[in-house]
Parts: structure tokens; sequence; C-alpha cells
């Protein structure tokens, strides 16, 4: 993954009233734009000191998350280009009632947790009422809030889901009331209890308990659709809470680790569950020492490792590492199975991986050679930030003529190199990802064995905070399982034409990283509502006063797409999208199609003569989601 650039703040010595913080932010001439900048190191000019600028008056915006939208219109006079950070606000107190989910009884005694950006746990109990009171400890913000259980009452063992999972907590000065909030917490309909036991047999507490939950394939292959984690108590206990009727129809993969060191066995539980606790020993595990060598036989340090085991289903089990300065780095308390570690190569782009069997409790060497042996110097350079100094960690995209694009980064001088087949030319891009910093050029087209080349950066993407709630339009209320897509034009990605960025928000409620500018579009998509897109500078202006960014969504479903063949990519005529119950569209000779149902269909089965059956999710799809793609039916 590419090294993204980071807001850097400097500290000033202006006094006020004790000590001062201040922005150093590089700027150009503001008598106009900036001379073109050389392609080599001999002609860099000296660039001039940047400005100190005192900061703006903050706008009082609650931080906010980014989203993408098509289609936009130039910056309007008097619009903002940026919202500094608010002053601090006061701590907040919560009152609230927490109620069962099915009955609408209150339930007392239930214990709530509360994590603010604060950050510190805030624990209150509810009372005979179902009623609780926090202290004031709580910042404004996106609030998570959880159920801790209760061993000592057997109905509150298992941990509850409550509902709304996290709200928004809106800030306020000093003796602002306690904010209001009704929790609805869905009772487990059974709890999987692992006793989790050291070398020596006796409890392992805090150990790290996963379990997995899936179902087996015609083939008996154990897939996992989802995963949850717990913590070992003082007995060595890790209860596992289990909602709807599929609890009692899943498979379940259940593992521990403990301090790094001390792993198990995973264990498959197929039902009926048992009734007894699921007893997991633990035993040392396993140690590799990964080596990274070049062609000359010498170590090369820093280089970003990645081990993992493939786990069926959505889920992969990895550590990172990064080589020390003799160019290792030992993976510790690993069980027993085939391992991959897998390293980017720091000239090349590539991949380079190596799979290791390992035994209980085994130390293993793996070796992993980065070589350039039969490949030529095809670009080389230099990033230099707005003082002349260099910049460490830009990705550059490189492609070579007719071959896919690769990402390297520059080292701690700030140097690059790309080592590959010959070929016509290169096509360099640098930055490029939503948070990325703009540089000049931000597009470079080489001869292939360029050298000297000189990149600045002319513009820091500063970084600012903001929140955003996503509600019904007609009811108000928080739309769940939302997710907000941000994007923005960068013409450095060789990859395609847009930075993406992506948050979830599940209870409705997000905080998101937005960049300075006016480029940024939007879209906001939950299971059961139409798609909002639009442009971010909208959304900024209407959330004035401290308020939250808000999107508002109406029900129902509409998409436009396109069926593709995944070899040749050629459109699909005739290809058919289907519920249960109804045909909701199909492709037309151009292969497009126009989907649309007043209630949202969920997974959609797409079917065309000649390819293999697609269940297709529209939420799963992303932004912007108008392609799907069918594999043809391979004779048999």
């Amino acid at each position: 993954m590419s090294a993204r650039s980071a807001v850097v703040l400097a500290g000033a010595g202006l006094a006020l009233a004790g000590a001062a913080l201040v922005w150093l932010l590089a700027v150009r001439d503001a008598g106009g734009s900036a001379a073109p900048h050389p392609s080599t190191w001999a002609e860099a000019p000296v660039w001039p000191a940047p400005e100190i600028l005192t900061p703006r008056a903050p706008l009082d915006l609650v931080a906010a998350e980014e989203g993408p939208s098509g289609g936009g219109h130039g910056p309007r006079s008097g619009r903002a280009v940026g919202v500094d950070v608010p002053a601090p606000d006061a701590l907040r107190s919560v009152r609230g009632r927490v109620l069962d989910a099915q009955t609408r009884e209150p339930l007392p005694g239930f214990h709530v947790r509360f994590l603010s950006r604060r950050p510190q746990n805030v624990t209150a109990v509810t009372d005979e009422r179902g009623e609780f009171l926090t202290e004031r400890e709580l910042a404004s913000g996106v609030v998570a809030v959880s159920h801790l259980p209760d061993l000592t009452q057997p109905r509150y063992a298992g941990r509850h889901e409550l509902e709304p999972g996290e709200f928004l907590l809106p800030k306020a000065g000093e003796g602002a009331p306690a904010f209001v909030v009704e929790l609805q917490a869905r009772v487990p309909r059974r709890l999987l209890e692992v006793d989790v036991r050291g070398p020596d047999g006796l409890p392992a507490s805090d150990a790290s308990v996963s379990l997995s939950a899936g179902r087996r394939d015609e083939r008996g292959t154990f897939t996992a659709h989802a995963r949850d984690f717990e913590v070992a108590d003082l007995a060595g206990r890790a209860r596992f809470a289990l909602f709807g009727e599929e609890a009692f129809q899943n498979t379940y993969r259940v593992e521990a680790e403990k301090g790094g060191t001390l792993v198990s066995e995973a264990r498959e539980i197929d039902p009926p569950l048992p009734l007894d606790p699921e007893r997991l020993d633990l035993y040392p595990g396993a140690v590799l020492r990964v080596r990274v060598r070049n062609d000359e036989g010498r170590p090369v340090p820093g280089v970003s490792l990645w081990l993992s085991t493939p786990e069926a289903g959505r889920f992969a089990a990895g550590r990172r590492g990064e080589t020390d300065a003799e160019g290792e780095h030992h993976f510790t308390g690993l069980r027993a199975t085939c391992w991959t570690v897998s390293a980017v190569h720091p000239w090349t782009g590539d991949a380079v991986e190596k799979a290791v069997d390992l035994a209980a409790g085994e130390y293993a060497d793996a070796e992993l050679r980065l070589s350039v042996r039969s490949l030529r110097l095809g670009a080389q350079g230099l990033v230099l930030d707005e003082r002349g100094d260099p910049v460490a960690g830009v990705a550059v995209n490189v492609q070579a003529s007719g071959s896919a694009p690769v990402e390297i980064t520059t080292d701690a001088s700030g140097r690059f190199q790309y080592w590959g087949l010959s070929s016509a030319g290169l096509l360099l891009g640098f930055g490029g990802g939503f948070l990325d910093d703009r540089f000049d050029p931000a597009l470079l087209s080489v001869p292939f064995g360029a050298t000297g080349l000189l990149v600045r950066r002319v513009e820091r993407r500063v970084e600012r905070a903001a929140l955003i709630e996503v509600v019904d339009a007609e009811t108000k209320l928080p739309c769940a399982r939302a997710a907000v897509w941000l994007a923005r034009p960068e013409t450095a990605s060789l990859s395609g034409t847009l930075a993406v960025q992506r948050f979830s928000a599940p209870s409705g409620v997000a905080s998101l990283a937005l960049p300075l500018g006016n480029d940024t579009r939007y879209a906001v998509d939950a299971p059961g509502y139409l798609r909002a897109e639009g442009e971010l500078a909208d959304l900024l202006e209407r959330a004035r006063d401290g308020r939250a960014l808000r999107v508002e969504l109406r029900r129902g479903f509409e998409r436009e797409v396109e069926v593709r063949d995944r070899i040749t990519r050629a459109l699909l005529s005739d290809a058919v999208f289907f519920t249960r119950d109804a045909v909701v569209g199909a492709t037309d000779g151009a292969g497009r199609a126009r989907l649309a149902s007043p209630a949202w269909p969920g997974v959609l089965r797409v079917e065309c003569t000649g390819y293999v059956p697609l269940a297709w999710d529209p939420i799963a799809a992303g932004w912007p989601g108008t392609v799907v793609w069918l594999d043809p039916v391979r004779a048999r």
C-alpha cells in the first residue's frame, strides 16, 4: 500500500497568553501562477521559503466524512475552500433507557459502555426502570455504544446487540443538559462458551478468541461469512452471543492466541451446538524468520512484509512486518499450517512471495530474493517538497507500454527507481490517492531509461475531520448499513480517473477525513434506499453553525448498469435481473439496463445464456457499481 502524505503541524513562537500553535502552509506566490518546474535535477531552481499564515477564523463545523458523486459545477463565489478545526467543546453526559428490542420492556441492571473520541470508556448501569445517566465524560462526535456482559446475572452473561450501535453526540457548551438516547437490546438466541487453557492446563485469562460463522459447501469445506472476537475472563472463558435462527444452522470455527507466543489449533463445530464449553489448549507457536536479500546477497532493510494463511470465505488471517537493518523480521506465535509470506519489490512493484509449511513450535527460515537480474533501469528520479527537501513515501504509479500499472514509492531520501523489461516508454503518475498531496508534474511521459527526473510537491492536501449523518427523508431516523463514498478527479491515477475513499456508517453516522478544496463529490448508499449523489461543497455549505453533514435518502431502488463478459469485456444483451418473485430488468442490445423497484430487492440473480448465473448485491458492488461481470460457461 502506498504511504500517504500527512498534515504537518509546526509550532511557531507566537505569544498568545501562553503557548500557541500555527499551521505552516506552503503557498504559491500571490502574484500569479508558479513558473513551470524543470524535469532534471541540474535545472532545479531555488524555491522561496514558505510563508507563515495566520489561521482563518473557524467556521465551527463538526468533523465530516467524504463521499463521491457524479457531475459537478465550478466553485461558487463566497464558498469556503476549507474548514478549520473548531475549538474544543465541553464534555457531555448522556441519559436514556435500554429496552428489550422484542418486548419493549425495560432492562434493569444492564451495563452500557460508551466510547467517544476522547478516548475513554464510560460505563453506566440502568435502574429498575431501565434508565441510565453517564457522567460528563463524553466528547462530541460519533459515540460507540455496546453492552458490557455481567456474569453475576445469567440473563446478561452474553453480549447483547444494541441498536443503534453508534450515535451522533452534538457539541455543546458548559452546563448543557444530558443528551437523550434510547437503546434497543437484542437478546442472543444462544451462548457458545469456549474454555481456553494454557500449556500448564490452567485457565488462560486475557487470551484472544475468534469465532468464524459459516456453512459447508458441497465438498464439505467450511466457508466463513462472519467473524467475532472475545477476550477470555479470569476463568479462561470466552462467551459468544449468537443471534437469529441461523445460529443453530451455522458451522463455527474457533481458535485462540495469547501474548503473541501461544496459539491453539482451529476447531470446527458443526450443528447441533454442544451444551458444554468447547475447550481450546494453547501451545507455543511456531517462529518464522524472514530474510530479504538483493542479487548480491546483501540485506534489504525497510521492506514491508505480509504473512497470511487463506481461510475459506471472505477472511484471511495475516500479520504485517518490516525488515530491520539486517533485512530480517521474526513472526512469532504461528499455528501449524501453511503460511505465505510476500513483499512488494520496491524497484519493480511486483509481488514476491513464498509458501512455508510450519509444524507446531517449529523455528523456520524463509528467504525472499528481490532481484533485478535480466531487468533494466527504466526510470530514476527525485521528489522534493516546497522547501526543496526530499519527500519519502510518495506513491509513484508506473505503466510501461502494453502493461498494467504498478506502484513503487520514494525512499527516505525522496528518490525512486523503476526496473523492468525494455519498452517504448513509461508513464509515471505521482500521488493520486484521495488524501495524497498534489505534485507537478502529476503525470510524466518519459522514454525508457530516463534518469534525473525531478518532481515537486505544490500543494499539501490538508486533512480535516467532519461528521455525517444519513437519515430517512420521511422519518428522519438513521439509515442502517449506510456507506459513504467520496471521490475526486486525479490525473496522477493511471488505473482510473477518480481517487475514491469509502466510509462505513452501520448506524447511519460516521466520522470522515476530508481534504481541502472544492472538487470532491459524494455518493451515499443504504439498503432499502435510492442512492444520493452530489457535490461535497454543497453539504459543507449547508452544515454551518456546528452541524454535521446531513444526507436524506428516499426509499426505493434504481440503478443503471451494464453487463460484460469478464474475459472479453464485451457488452452482453438479454441478461435478466430478477428477484425470487419478479423480473427487475434486462439488458438491451447495447448491454445496458435500467433496474427499478419500489421496494429494495436485496440480492438479485443475473442470468444470461452461455454464462454462469450470478448473485449480485447492489450494496456490495460499491461505487459506482454500474458494471456487472459474468463468467462464460466452460465446457467440461
